[in-house]
């Protein structure tokens, strides 16, 4: 479920639409300049209190590998995009240097989804010597019933 809502997230960019009224509202500058982090973090430390029982039930291996996944897309989402806010405050977002700290973010965010389906499929081969999916198309044309 979580992962459905980021992606609808990112579809309907509904974090970046949080950030003109939370720094109206709280009169925000600086690293804070993208306001959504401050969600993000409590988000973040609440998902963490929820998932705590689960992570800690995961195979030593496992654990780590998702540690590691989490805190790649986390360092990312939320690290860079402070580092990125505050240059976006200073410098403004249309130059090269904040194109580089955006690509940054961007790719740990997704060095951290490649790390946690590695993560997955590691510990999937765990579980079996095998793994097979079958795919089937049926030849049969649709009723409209």
């Amino acid at each position: 479920m979580i992962f459905l809502l980021m992606g609808v997230d990112e579809i309907i960019e509904l974090h970046e639409r949080t950030i003109k009224p939370l720094r109206n509202a709280l009169n925000a500058t600086g690293i804070f300049y993208f306001t959504w982090v401050i969600l993000g973090f409590a988000l973040v430390v609440l998902l963490a209190i929820a998932y705590r029982k689960f992570t800690l039930s995961l195979p030593p291996k496992t654990r780590n590998r998702f540690i590691l996944a989490a805190s790649l897309f986390l360092l990312g989402t939320l690290g860079i995009e402070l580092i990125g806010g505050y240059y976006a405050y200073i410098y403004g977002k249309e130059n090269l240097i904040y194109s580089l700290w955006v690509a940054l973010e961007e790719g740990l965010e997704m060095g951290g989804i490649l790390v946690f389906i590695s993560a997955l499929l590691a510990y999937l081969r765990s579980l079996s010597d095998s793994i097979t999916i079958h795919f089937e198309r049926s030849l049969s044309a649709p009723t409209n019933n």
